[in-house]
């Protein structure tokens, strides 16, 4: 999904990341390490909340890692269909990839006239 979205460095400002939110933009953060997507989901996800919306974050390939192990499948798969009730209809999806470190900030409410 990052490849479609615009793309912002590692150093974007908060006041452009905000700005983004409160356009209801969709758009993609490239981190320089897995530490600095934790914080910029983190961050993000507070930009969100302070504007009265609600986000839901996850980690891409978290399916497929749920699937490979027989004991813990079971277990991870549970976790994400009760992460995914809890965050039900949210406003925004926070997309977290540690493999690419990049961060997917995905608006997901049509306007009213659309």
């Amino acid at each position: 999904m990052a490849d479609s979205l615009i793309t912002y460095n590692y150093n974007v400002s908060e006041s452009k990341l905000r700005e983004l939110i409160r356009q209801h933009e969709t758009f993609c953060v490239q981190a320089r390490s897995k530490e600095e997507v934790f914080n910029l989901c983190s961050n993000i996800d507070e930009y969100i909340t302070q504007e009265g919306l609600r986000a839901r974050v996850y980690t891409k390939g978290r399916v497929v890692a749920g699937l490979l192990g027989s004991v813990v499948g079971p277990a991870v798969l549970a976790g994400i269909v009760a992460h995914n009730l809890w965050t039900y209809n949210p406003d925004y999806e926070i997309a977290r990839n540690i493999i690419t470190n990049t961060v997917d900030v995905v608006y997901k409410k049509l306007s009213p006239s659309g």
